[in-house]
């Protein structure tokens, strides 16, 4: 399940490197900021989470990670 958070397009996560992949030579300027203000930007979007996951008791990161335990368990258990 932690792999399904680290895809995470941001800094200094792995999926910003995958989003460099396809990011067009035109934006490289873009992108180098995008990648300054990642690790920002991921404390604010996880601290943001939780506030809403207080307020409304869904939580945007909980629901992606509980998905990915979801489908790698059911794939398991389909394999054996």
């Amino acid at each position: 399940v932690l792999f399904l958070f680290n895809l995470i397009p941001i800094s200094p996560l792995d999926g910003s490197k995958l989003l460099g992949l396809v990011i067009p030579h035109s934006r490289e300027d873009w992108y180098q900021r995008f990648l300054a203000r990642g690790p920002i930007l991921l404390i604010v979007l996880i601290v943001a989470d939780r506030l809403m996951a207080e307020m409304t008791n869904f939580s945007l990161f909980g629901t992606y990670l509980q998905w990915g335990y979801e489908l790698i368990t059911v794939g398991l258990f389909l394999i054996t």
